[in-house]
């Protein structure tokens, strides 16, 4: 179509230019290194710093009982505005997640850069009105996060982060309006999800804008929960992409590829 044509003609230009004002590009995704290379741009992928410090998959999947003690994570992004956007989402889709599973607990991962008081502005009234607890978690090794048997989770790092560890979750996308119309019609991907661009299919569901609403969110979350087999099945394809990661030491990896690269240019005529 005109405008998938104008955005590769687009590309085309970009990558261009890159190759003219780089020496070598450092990229941490697998197809990153297709996407350069094919625009002649020099490329070394270095594999994903993530796996340098995540701890390995929770060995917890296919868990048979999960009505005792369901744990549930929210994740609704690092900046305030974020919160303020998809908070309300989560806790909505948790209220009705919590009639099936009445004995669920859940888990708030706040952003380093969030204050409590920014997110206990939604959960007082959450409190009063008798939903499920929910306990802000602020962490650094992952623990309670690999632990978790599904999260809600906004675009982002985060969803990474949960397919490497094997977290089971469902994804939501909303942006305001205007923003999101100029970012859909300048980025031409066909999902929001590193997890599945990385598998190369909706392995997670994704709500993106107006179905990213509490029920689609709850929806989702117990078509996964429902099926334990499709449960300990997404837990291990989420696992398996830390195969197509690199492996740990990108830094390493990285730091190498700028010394060989250094090393070239000194000793070019």
């Amino acid at each position: 179509d005109l405008r998938g044509g104008a955005a590769r003609r687009r590309d085309q230009r970009a990558a261009r230019a890159l190759k003219e004002l780089v020496d070598r590009m450092i990229v941490i995704f697998p197809f990153e290194e297709k996407l350069y290379r094919e625009a002649g741009v020099p490329v070394t992928w270095v594999g994903h710093p993530l796996l340098d410090i995540l701890p390995p998959a929770a060995k917890n999947g296919g868990r048979k009982e999960l009505s005792s003690g369901l744990k549930i994570g929210l994740l609704p992004g690092s900046r305030a505005s974020e919160i303020g956007r998809h908070l309300p989402v989560f806790l909505g889709a948790l209220r009705r997640i919590s009639r099936d599973y009445p004995r669920c607990e859940a888990r708030l991962f706040a952003s380093a850069q969030i204050p409590d008081p920014a997110y206990e502005e939604f959960l007082l009234p959450w409190r009063a009105s008798g939903g499920p607890e929910v306990k802000i978690v602020r962490e650094a090794d992952y623990r309670e996060r690999s632990r978790l048997d599904i999260a809600l989770t906004s675009s982002g790092t985060a969803t990474l982060e949960n397919a490497l560890l094997g977290v089971p979750m469902v994804v939501i996308y909303k942006l305001f309006w205007p923003t999101y119309a100029i970012a859909r019609a300048m980025i031409r991907v066909p999902y929001i999800t590193m997890a599945n661009l990385l598998c190369g299919k909706r392995l997670v569901p994704e709500l993106v804008q107006a179905q990213a609403d509490a029920p689609g969110v709850a929806r989702e979350a117990l078509l996964i929960l429902e099926d334990p087999r499709r449960l300990a099945g997404m837990r291990k394809e989420l696992s398996s992409l830390r195969g197509l990661l690199g492996g740990p030491g990108a830094a390493r990896r990285a730091a190498e590829a700028v010394l060989e690269t250094a090393g070239s240019k000194r000793s070019a005529p």
